[in-house]
C-alpha cells in the first residue's frame, strides 16, 4: 500500500494561475485538473490517497495572539479568487477531497503521514512547512522528491521557530536570522532560551508556545492533537483505480 497525501491547497493556485485567461471554460479546468492529480498517482505509483484542503478560521487564528495569523496576506489575484471555489468543489466531489473545521490541508497531510495504517506515505506538497514532517516529500510543482531524516525535519522546524514565516504573519525572532541562530544553538542555547532572552521571561514563555502551536504541523503529541484526533482517525484513504497510476489511464 503506497498512499499519496496531497495538500490541495496549492492546486487551486497553480492552476488558477494557469487558467487566468480562461475563465468560462469550466469543463477545460475540470479536464485538466483531473490529469494534474492522475499525474501525481503516476509518478508516485500510489495505490490509495487522502486529498485535503484548509478551513477557515483555524485554530491558529485563536492560538497564535502575537501577530494575527496570515494576516500580511493580501488578496488573491483576481483569476485565482474566480477559480479558487470551483477548483475546491471539483476536487471535494469529484475527487474526494476533505476540509475539517478548524484545520489547514498541512494538519490533516501531517497527522496522517505518521499512520501506519496507510503502508508508505508520501506527503506531496510544494509548501515548505511540510519539510518539517520526516519521511517522503513530493513538490508536484516542481517535479522534485526528497526523503527528509529526521534531523533535518527537526532542522527545518527550528529555523520556522526561530526566522518565522512571513507569508503567515508569524513574527519568530526579529532580527535572528540563519546564521545568528547558528551561533546561539552553537553556544548551547534552546529555542525556548532565545525567546526568553528576546522577549523576556514572561512574554518570551507565552509567545514562545503560541509561535509552537502556530507553527507545528498537527501530529502526534502536538499540544492541540486531542481537539481533532477523533476527526482525522475517522479519514479513510481513498483507493487510486487500476487505470489510474499508469500513464494508460491518463486522460487523452
Amino acid at each position: 500500500m503506497r498512499t499519496a497525501l496531497i495538500d490541495g491547497d496549492s492546486i487551486a493556485y497553480i492552476m488558477g494561475w494557469n487558467f487566468r485567461d480562461m475563465r468560462d471554460d469550466v469543463n477545460l479546468m475540470q479536464y485538466s485538473i483531473d490529469n494534474f492529480v492522475k499525474s501525481i498517482f503516476v509518478v508516485l505509483e500510489a495505490t490509495h490517497y487522502i486529498g485535503a484542503l484548509s478551513s477557515s478560521p483555524t485554530f491558529r487564528h485563536d492560538v497564535y495572539r502575537y501577530a494575527r495569523y496570515k494576516g500580511t496576506r493580501g488578496e488573491d489575484h483576481e483569476a485565482i479568487a474566480y477559480w479558487k471555489p470551483i477548483i475546491n468543489d471539483y476536487l471535494r466531489a469529484h475527487w474526494g477531497f476533505v476540509s475539517l473545521a478548524s484545520l489547514e490541508a498541512d494538519d490533516i497531510v501531517g497527522w496522517h503521514s505518521y499512520n501506519e495504517d496507510l503502508g508508505e506515505r508520501i506527503v506531496c506538497s510544494p509548501d515548505k512547512d511540510l519539510a518539517q514532517l520526516p519521511g517522503s516529500l513530493y513538490n508536484y510543482q516542481t517535479g522534485v522528491m526528497e526523503t527528509i531524516d529526521q534531523k533535518t525535519a527537526e532542522r527545518n522546524h527550528t529555523r520556522l521557530m526561530i526566522c518565522g514565516d512571513t507569508v503567515d504573519n508569524i513574527k519568530g525572532i526579529p532580527g535572528l536570522g540563519p546564521v545568528k541562530l547558528a551561533l546561539q544553538l552553537a553556544k548551547g542555547k534552546t529555542v525556548y532560551d532565545m525567546y526568553v532572552d528576546y522577549f523576556g521571561n514572561y512574554y518570551g514563555s507565552i509567545i514562545y508556545e503560541e509561535t509552537l502551536a502556530a507553527v507545528t504541523v498537527l501530529r502526534p503529541g502536538h499540544s492541540y492533537e486531542s481537539f481533532f484526533e477523533m476527526q482525522l482517525s475517522k479519514l479513510v484513504a481513498i483507493k487510486v483505480p487500476d487505470e489510474m497510476n499508469s500513464f494508460e489511464g491518463m486522460i487523452e
